[in-house]
């Protein structure tokens, strides 16, 4: 029975995506544990509170703090509550006052289970005994990527101990950066992901605004570079004096690979890049080495380069650390080298860093060239839009020691808010700032005049401290932080501020000011899922202004190309560009030129246009034309009205592989070419035989009918043979019988939902790219058949079962890794080889943990040693339409 029947009722209208996942509800509730994944605006709490209601048993609701906790209450009682006057009988903040519908913090159920403090007035209850005794039976986690490992320790046993309770899990931001061992417990205790509410169905929706991500570049200041240089002069002395080293020499020489190469493979082939590392340097040096460690990789003594600063910081990582069992620890040849890397700085918590610098990455995350792109873009958004700017930045420190310095033309160049509040202020004296953070509020003076007014009408204190210069003062009132933010928010929505500049801890997450058009994301500490929170500020949409258009700016420094880089130097390995990337990989935006919504960096065109030539030149290219661009609101708008004309309603978004059709026949699917020139031989050989058979035949009436049974006989098995043979020929064919095996085995398995699923295959005309997806099933059979593809197409590594194929030599067309989701069990993995066995012939399964499977795994890992750097596959998201 539905406690809840008559009690609770939604009284609003459910929008398309609301109604999309609450129509698979009772689907996704089968395992116990749901889990929704929701953009910010999108009413995640009301689905949560409906799916509460339709569970219909006594629920207690985590939230990451107490401001969250009440507007759960708030939207029960305002939105769902049929009667307001059961409130008090239905709903409750506190488990010493349990209630069917209880919130507490998720702060407030650590402290009770640890039994660290008395808040609840409940110490002496264990807290699993109390929702037992309540008959707790659903358990709600809002924002679930907010929990820290304790507080999931502590879920994860209270959970095991309550009986028969079903897991409902919200959050706008998954943790899609953590490590692995991170993630996989966040799955563990949410579930896979059931649902996902899209950003861009709450654009078509009008929930969201139209957006753009731009990216500003800028190239590391005069001192910067002087640091780069520095270090890299460094690196360079100490690979000269390593190089000429004879104790790196020696000890090379003693390595027991060169005397015993069968005993010690199998140890190198756990690290390969160290074991090509070695074969640089002996082959460079002319030391002789068993050819078995060569072929082992599959390299070519002939092809090998010298040793370069990437190999040899690998080389020496082994030799120091985790090779160091293979050399005498006490030999003073190994303290030499030690000694070597660190009169270079070349050594950092036990790691060989030569490429990198951790001081290095810092300086280029805080480079003080940011403060320049800071000011050039609220500059151009100023001149662009006038007194309907309203920008928000965000830093991650206040630099509050700053502010005696302002008006003094001696401020420090460094990104916080008294910095970028006096570089702007010094820039154009038009623009309205104002600082906000927990410690310092700063305003134009006529609107700290209305502001301190207000908070004394309220009954607080409030008085305004004058800076050094006229127009500015600081606020000191003895108010609490919500009740500023929200004066100092209010005057922003009035245009009395156009630029608020705050920090991330204060305005990154639980405040909202739908009137912002411009957001800049100074702030460089962090993952993505603070970086989404803090991109969500900007694109709410605004019901005083519903054609606005927002701007969301990031800024990059660009790691100059240097002494120490070799020809493969890619600047998108630079730091801080890296650090973007990952976050735009789950980022869904559209395109700078075309209609089109996807995820990735690829969708940026005016820097993916130039390549890896990411130079001072073509970065002041790239930033006009991002300039350019945020200017051209009504396009953006009229792109993205486009992009979402093919929107499905219950497939908005896909999970999309993006294979490389060149890549593929080079490495992958043309194995079968011997063997189509040798069906084509055969068949031209048969034709032949048929022609002059037939000459004899067509003499009489039976051999007309005997030749007629000949032909079509022939028509069959030629049709059936050319067919499976270009289903294995072509990339497309092959990837498509790949994805097929794939969804049966997920289908045998009863993995998937039962709904009618269909592998697609795509060619993006122009590009050399093929995108593979699954048509049709939910979101979360798309990313179990997404997550499988990119696994089985992955190099070798550290499967639990691998495919050998019998009969090829090229490794990447022997060895094929067994997804992970089948390879939980033997019979599962059996289920697997027995499909894909359709596609490669001959095959084995290899249980990799034991003796002797772990030498194939690592024979197979030494064989794709050389391909472990070509990406075949890359995942993404996609709105798909007309253009692919």
């Amino acid at each position: 029975m539905n406690q809840f029947e008559n009690i609770l009722e939604f009284r609003g209208t459910w929008r398309l995506y609301q109604k999309r996942v609450l129509n698979n509800f009772d689907q996704h509730a089968t395992d116990k544990k749901i889990h929704i994944v929701a953009a910010p605006g999108s009413g995640k709490t009301t689905v949560g509170i409906e799916m509460i209601k339709r569970l219909g048993q006594n629920c207690l609701i985590l939230t990451p703090s107490i401001t969250i906790r009440e507007q759960w209450l708030a939207r029960v009682e305002d939105v769902f509550l049929c009667n307001k006057n059961d409130a008090k009988d239905y709903l409750s903040n506190t488990l010493s006052s349990y209630k069917p519908i209880t919130a507490i913090t998720y702060q407030a159920m650590h402290s009770i289970y640890a039994k660290e403090t008395s808040e609840e007035n409940i110490k002496d209850i264990e807290i699993v005994n109390l929702l037992n005794e309540h008959n707790v039976k659903v358990i709600c986690l809002d924002e679930a990527h907010h929990m820290r490992n304790e507080w999931v320790k502590a879920l994860e046993q209270i959970i095991s101990k309550l009986e028969d309770v079903q897991l409902i899990s919200l959050t706008a931001t998954p943790p899609y950066d953590a490590n692995f061992n991170e993630w996989k417990r966040y799955i563990d205790l949410c579930g896979p992901i059931d649902e996902e509410i899209f950003t861009p169905e709450l654009v078509k929706e009008e929930s969201l605004c139209p957006h753009q991500d731009y990216v500003y570049f800028n190239w590391p200041t005069k001192e910067e570079r002087a640091a780069i240089e520095k270090h890299n002069k460094q690196v360079l002395l100490a690979k000269e004096e390593l190089m000429n080293s004879p104790a790196l020499f020696e000890l090379v020489k003693t390595h027991p690979a060169l005397t015993n190469p069968q005993d010690c493979l199998d140890s190198l082939l756990e690290n390969p890049a160290y074991l090509y590392a070695l074969i640089l340097y002996m082959e460079e040096k002319k030391i002789v080495y068993p050819s078995m460690l060569s072929q082992a990789l599959s390299v070519k003594k002939r092809k090998l380069p010298t040793v370069s600063i990437k190999y040899l910081e690998i080389l020496m990582q082994g030799i120091l650390f985790h090779d160091l069992s293979s050399f005498n620890a006490n030999d003073n040849k190994v303290e030499t080298l030690r000694a070597i890397l660190k009169k270079y700085g070349c050594i950092y918590r036990n790691e060989v860093r030569m490429l990198t610098n951790e001081n290095i990455n810092k300086s280029l995350i805080n480079s003080k060239g940011k403060l320049e792109s800071i000011k050039k873009i609220a500059l151009a958004e100023y001149h662009n839009l006038g007194e309907q700017l309203r920008m928000l930045i965000l830093c991650d420190f206040i630099k509050k020691e700053s502010l005696e310095l302002i008006g003094s033309g001696t401020m420090n160049q460094s990104i916080g808010t008294v910095p970028v509040f006096e570089a702007l202020r010094t820039q154009n004296t038009q623009m309205k700032l104002s600082i906000l953070s927990g410690s310092i509020i700063v305003l134009p003076k006529t609107t700290a005049v209305s502001i301190c007014k207000a908070l004394i009408d309220m009954g607080y204190e409030a008085h305004m401290i004058q800076l050094n210069v006229d127009e500015y003062v600081r606020i000191n009132s003895n108010a609490d932080n919500g009740v500023l933010v929200k004066c100092v928010t209010d005057a922003f929505e009035q245009g009395e501020i156009q630029i608020l500049i705050g920090t991330k801890a204060l305005l990154g997450e639980g405040w909202d000011s739908p009137c912002i058009n411009s957001l800049i994301l100074a702030s460089f500490v962090g993952s993505y899922v603070s970086s989404n929170q803090m991109r969500g500020r900007a694109i709410r949409k605004d019901s005083m202004h519903p054609d606005k258009v927002s701007n969301i700016w990031h800024l990059v420094c660009i790691e100059p190309k240097s002494s120490i880089h070799d020809i493969f130097y890619d600047p998108y390995t630079s730091y801080d560009l890296q650090m973007l990337k990952r976050r735009f990989a789950t980022f869904l935006g559209v395109h700078y030129t075309k209609p089109l919504i996807e995820s990735g960096f690829t969708r940026l065109s005016y820097i993916q246009e130039y390549g890896k030539d990411l130079n001072k030149n073509t970065i002041t290219k790239i930033n006009n034309q991002m300039l350019d661009a945020s200017t051209k609101r009504e396009e953006l708008r009229d792109r993205w009205n486009e992009a979402l004309v093919c929107i499905s309603e219950q497939n908005p978004v896909e999970d999309v592989l993006e294979l490389e059709v060149e890549m593929l026949k080079k490495n992958y699917v043309f194995a079968n070419h011997w063997l189509f020139i040798v069906c084509t031989i055969i068949s031209s050989f048969v034709m032949q035989f048929v022609r002059g058979v037939s000459l004899k035949l067509e003499q009489n009436v039976f051999g007309v009918i005997g030749l007629f049974v000949i032909f079509v006989f022939l028509i069959f098995v030629l049709d059936i043979g050319l067919s499976k043979l270009l289903a294995y020929i072509t990339p497309q064919h092959t990837v498509k019988k790949v994805g097929q095996v794939i969804l049966a085995t997920l289908e045998d398995l009863n993995i998937v939902s039962h709904e009618s699923k269909y592998v697609r295959i795509k060619d993006v005309k122009g590009t050399g790219v093929m995108l593979v997806y699954l048509e049709g099933g939910n979101a979360k059979d798309k990313h179990l058949f997404s997550t499988c593809m990119e696994e089985y197409f992955s190099s070798i590594d550290n499967q639990r079962y691998i495919i050998v194929r019998k009969g090829f030599k090229n490794a990447l067309n022997k060895y094929f890794a067994v997804p992970e989701i089948f390879a939980k069990r033997k019979q599962d993995a059996q289920i697997f080889t027995s499909h894909i066995k359709r596609v490669l012939g001959l095959c084995e399964l290899v249980y990799t943990r034991n003796a002797e499977g772990r030498k194939m795994l690592l024979k197979a890992r030494g064989k794709c040693f050389g391909f472990r750097n070509e990406k075949m596959v890359d995942s993404k998201r996609k709105v798909l339409g007309k253009y692919e």
